[in-house]
């Protein structure tokens, strides 16, 4: 019945730092060939995620720092610009929301 209602996602593992200082390694989902700078920007102000065997809503406007395990065969200027990117991203997303 709802095998025809399934989106194609890709999940990816993160680390967020929420507001409260807490730190929650989760399992986010996105997009297949979307970066995960563009579900930092999305407009919704909840996303779904699993963290352990929990599945929780968390507010983007309640996150303060997101990182993302780089593979291995990534340069390291590619890393540092990409990295750099999903941080100027959540200074403008912050922005926006106060």
């Amino acid at each position: 019945m709802f095998a025809d209602l399934r989106v194609p996602v890709e999940r990816t593992s993160v680390e967020v730092l929420t507001a409260d200082g807490n730190r929650h390694a989760l399992v986010v989902f996105h997009a297949p060939g979307v970066g995960i700078d563009s579900f930092v920007e999305a407009p919704e102000p909840f996303f779904p995620a699993h963290e352990g065997d929990a599945f929780r809503l968390f507010s983007r406007a309640n996150i303060v720092a997101l990182s993302v395990a780089m593979p291995p065969v990534a340069e390291s200027r590619a890393a540092y610009c990409w990295l750099l990117r999903i941080v100027c991203a959540l200074s403008a997303f912050n922005t926006k929301r106060n």
